[in-house]
């Protein structure tokens, strides 16, 4: 038979190894070089800024883990509230008093037409000129849909909306197919569909501003340094 001494060693050493393997893990996530970014992000960033920033930070700190997620704005609020994400680039800004919040940029949008639309050849332009028209635009759990629900009510009127895609690029292809007309960010470099739009004549008019926002650095979280990192 076994020694009692030798099953009483092995009962300790698992807890030993448990231990040292969570020591280790504490260590990478606290090392800003090897440590953990949870990093989530709307859909319509995902082309374009979110690559940027993750690019930037992988050059960087080549060594840390970064997870992303993608989601509404309303989703990526309570996952940083769930301890689900880090930080979040979303939008709009939460009213809350628990999170804290810093504008990154203001995005303008434009009534974006197919070129060969009545309203295409104007040089100003009015939602409600459009109050007529099949819209297409994102679910109505999306921020997205919030803005062209929200401008059209101080527009009076009702925008009546005929297609829902979750990807504002597919919104925009179905406005150049000619299917009908959408509130879309006149600045996103990577909505290709709607610049091509435009190069083809179509009216790009202003009509109302979104602001996304980020962190705030003047009411800080408690970060790894890694999360740090990618703030900064």
């Amino acid at each position: 038979d076994r020694p009692v001494e030798d099953g009483v060693a092995e009962r300790h050493q698992l807890p030993a190894a448990q231990l040292d393997l969570a020591e280790s893990e504490v260590r990478r996530l606290l090392d800003p070089e090897t440590g953990l970014v949870r990093f989530d992000f709307l859909h319509s960033l995902g082309t374009w800024l979110a690559p940027q920033l993750i690019r930037a930070f992988a050059t960087s700190h080549p060594r840390a883990e970064i997870r992303l997620h993608q989601g509404t704005g309303t989703e990526l609020v309570d996952r940083v509230l769930d301890d689900e994400a880090d930080i979040a680039l979303s939008s709009p800004r939460p009213d809350r008093d628990d999170m804290a919040w810093l504008e990154m940029w203001r995005q303008p949008l434009a009534l974006c037409v197919p070129a060969d639309h009545w309203l295409a050849g104007r040089s100003t332009v009015s939602l409600s000129d459009a109050a007529g028209e099949p819209f297409i635009s994102t679910p109505k759990s999306f921020h997205s849909r919030d803005l062209l629900d929200a401008v059209a009510a101080d527009e009076g009127i009702e925008a009546k909306v005929a297609y829902e895609s979750d990807e504002l690029s597919t919104v925009a292809g179905l406005v150049v197919a000619g299917i009908g007309v959408a509130l879309l960010p006149a600045d996103d470099p990577y909505l290709q569909p709607f610049r091509s739009a435009v190069e083809a004549g179509t009216a790009s008019i202003m009509v109302s501003t979104v602001t996304y926002t980020r962190i705030d650095a003047k009411h800080p979280a408690v970060f790894s340094p890694a999360v740090i990192g990618l703030i900064r």
